[in-house]
Parts: C-alpha cells; structure tokens; sequence
C-alpha cells in the first residue's frame, strides 16, 4: 500500500526514486515541539515497512508536500482520514494537496508568504503575466529551486484567430479580437503549435531550467471555439463585467450555435492540432525542459482520444470541479487511467447556503467546506488569495473532514453548471456530454 510513511521516503528524492530508509527519519522537528515529534516518530517508524511496497509507483516530490508541511510546519498529528486516503492501491489518484493558484494574483509578497507558510507547489501560466513575480518570491523565499514543484501553462490561444470567411461581416471583424481584460498578457508564443518555445519562453521568464509540470491550458483550435468555451467566464465568474446579465442569453447561445456548427466541420483539422500540441509538449520534455505534462479544461472524449497519438502519460489534467458542476466523467477516467487531478474554482461557490449550512455546523469557512470536500473526492486543489490569513486558513483543509451526510448534501448539488470554461462544446456533438453554463436552466448539448 502506499502509506504516509512512503510518501515520505520519496520526498528525500528529487527524482521519484525511493529514498533509503535510513534517510526517512532525518526530517527536522522544530525544537520543543513534542506534537511534531510524536507524530514524526510514528511516521518514519513506518518507512522499512513501506519501501518493500515496490508494487506502486512512487509519489513525486510536490504530491507528498501538504503532508510534509501538515508534520514539520504546523507541528500537529495529521488526521485519521487523510492516512487512510494514502493508503489506496496506485490506480486511485495520489494524496491530493492543496497549492495556490497564481491567477490574478501580482504581488510577490503573497507568493512569498506562501512558501513561508510551507506551500510547495506553485501553480502559474504564461497567460496569467506572473511568471517574473514567481521567480522574485522563489528568490525572495530562500527555498531552492528543487524543493519546489512547479506547474505552468501554455497553448491558450489558437493558431489564428481568424473568423470564418461567412462571418467577418457579420462580426465586423476578419479576426476575432480578444478581450481587453487578457490583452496585455496574451504573449505571441502562447498559441497552439508553438508550445516549445512558449515553454522556452517561461523557463527565462521563471529563472529556472526546466518546469516539474507543464499543461496545455486549453482545447480550443479556433477563435469560435475558444469565444465561445470562454463565455462563461463573462457571465458565471464576472471577469468581463461590462456584458449585462440580460444578453448572456443571446451572447451565450449566438456563440454556442457558431462553434457547433464549426466543430462538426473541422473534426480532423481539430484533432491534428490537438495532437501536434501534446506532441510539442512530449518534445518538450524529451528535451528535459518539463519533467512531467499534461492537459488542462479537455474533456474526457479529448483525453480519450490522445490514447491513439501520445507516447507519454498524461500526468495530470486540472479541471473546474467544485459540488456544482462535479465532472463526474473526468473524475471517473482520471481515476480509472491513473492521472492526477487537480480542481479549481470552489472559490466561486462560498456564499452557497449548503456550503454555508455545513461551514456554520463545524466551525469552519464555506470555503473550507469546499475546498475539503475536493480533498476527501481524492482532487487536488488550486485556491488562490492575496491574503496571508486565507493562505493559513486553505492549508487548515487537512485539520478536519466531513462527515459523509456532508459529503452527500454537498454531492447532490450537481448540476454540471460551469463557471469558466464551457469545453464539453468543442466536442463532437456524438461524443459530446451534457453540460450546463452558468445562468443556464437547461443542457445546452446533448450526449449521442
């Protein structure tokens, strides 16, 4: 089994090799700590018994870190529940963690904070216009680059976003223009086709040789496709907030349609771009510039389909996932094919009443609330906050677990009703699954 005490003995090292278990005990206990140092001597009293597991693939350095930092930073005995989250075969996803996300985030500060506090795993994108930041708090922070995991993205853009030739007089434009709120992030190199040197680009950009993660960010090969799987970024998480809420109706469906109709015609052109992305990104890490690579807000049917053309695992795919729109179809393949899954945008959903409901019962935040129920569905979790005592109060998710009548309430909200990228569209419409926008009553795509 893969025990706590295993994710331990990997930690020592950096390249997922298992550590010797004579090294497995050596990790520092703050002085006068008797609560660490009880917890740590149960803990390494485990490592022989864990490193004749051979039967697992070890765990990478960034997936044992919130355990790491719950022992030597916060001093306490981990919970029960969490040991036994560990303590699943390899085909269950590994320990989930919980890492900032740096989107929107532009203050160093905040990073440094972070890593101050004991977070590890770093989650950033070329498109969020944050990596110099990152490197001045990895500077700032006195921790070394290889105690680090760090994730980043590329490929958000299309190759062109020029509009089809039936609609530039409709749009009034021949390219599609991209909102004012991403204009001054969007760099040339983030586009499909030019993942490697957007990767080379972001190495510099993060001081560093190579990234431990690099995702796609996106499945969109066309300016409709990438409006259109955008839109509810408009109108569920409020980032264009000049768009009255009365047209999203119109916007939202007007969109929708184009797309469709878009995404039966270029089937095969869709997919041979999708498959040169992730084969630039395998280059990439031929090349040792990404140890590891992945896919982010692509639907089951697009990661299904990369079984035909990838020579490399898919490491991990990072998805919206919060009680409303659960993606039950990704958590069940990335389960089922040993990727890791990593969720975003609980955030959203605090001034939920059953979030509220449960957070009032236990003494917690809705946002607790939230973020543990991913942890206890074996989801990685990516919260982001400019706040000091919000970072403290996200890493406090592994102190406590909810009950399973919780779990259930939180459970039958799902509504398959997303917030920020509506990619089920882009799918074929045979393939397609049911999905709902946000403010949207009904599917707006049906399963075939």
């Amino acid at each position: 089994m893969v025990t706590a005490a295993k994710v331990q003995a990997r930690a020592s090292s950096k390249d997922g090799r298992a550590a010797q278990p004579s090294d497995a005990g050596r990790t520092e206990i703050p002085e006068g700590d008797p609560a660490a140092s009880t917890s740590h001597s149960r803990f390494a009293s485990e490592v022989s018994q864990a490193e004749s597991q051979e039967a697992w693939e070890p765990l990478s350095y960034g997936e044992q870190l919130v355990l790491e930092t719950y022992l030597r930073y916060r001093g306490r005995r981990y919970d029960r529940q969490r040991q036994d989250a560990l303590s699943q075969p390899r085909k269950i996803r590994p320990p989930p963690d919980a890492h900032p996300g740096t989107a929107g985030i532009q203050q160093v500060s905040t990073v440094v904070e972070a890593i101050r506090l004991g977070y590890r795993t770093l989650d950033t994108a070329l498109l969020y216009g944050n990596h110099h930041l990152i490197r001045a708090a990895i500077a700032q922070s006195g921790v070394p680059r290889e105690d680090l995991f760090l994730t980043s993205k590329v490929g958000f853009l299309p190759s062109s976003m020029e509009l089809p030739e039936e609609h530039k007089d409709a749009f009034g434009f021949d390219f599609l223009p991209v909102p004012q709120e991403i204009v001054p992030r969007v760099h040339p190199l983030n586009v499909k086709g030019k993942e490697l040197p957007a990767i080379q680009l972001s190495l510099e950009q993060l001081g560093t040789s190579y990234l431990d993660l690099c995702l796609i960010h996106t499945p969109a090969t066309s300016a409709l496709e990438l409006a259109a799987s955008f839109i509810p970024h408009a109108y569920g998480a409020g980032m264009l907030a000049q768009l009255p809420k009365w047209s999203e109706t119109m916007v939202r469906g007007a969109l929708t349609a184009l797309a469709s109709q878009e995404v039966q015609r270029r089937v095969e052109e869709a997919h041979e771009e999708r498959k040169k992305s992730w084969q630039n990104l395998e280059e990439a890490q031929r090349r040792g510039l990404c140890k590891h690579i992945g896919v982010s807000n692509y639907p089951t049917a697009f990661m299904k389909e990369m079984d035909a053309y990838r020579t490399a695992p898919i490491y991990n795919t990072q998805q919206e996932l919060h009680p409303l729109a659960q993606f039950r179809d990704v958590q069940e393949y990335a389960r089922d094919a040993g990727v890791r899954l990593t969720g975003y945008g609980t955030g959203i959903l605090t001034s939920n009443a059953v979030a509220r409901q449960v957070a009032a019962r236990l003494g917690r935040t809705s946002g607790q609330v939230l973020l543990r129920w991913a942890v206890q569905r074996g989801v990685a979790v990516t919260p982001k906050s400019n706040k000091a005592w919000r970072l403290k109060e996200n890493l406090a998710v592994l102190e406590f677990e909810l009950e399973d009548k919780d779990m259930k309430l939180l459970d039958a909200l799902d509504q398959q009703h997303v917030f920020y990228w509506n990619t089920s569209l882009l799918v074929p419409v045979a393939s397609a699954p049911t999905s709902t926008v946000a403010g949207s009553p009904s599917s707006s795509r049906a399963e075939l």
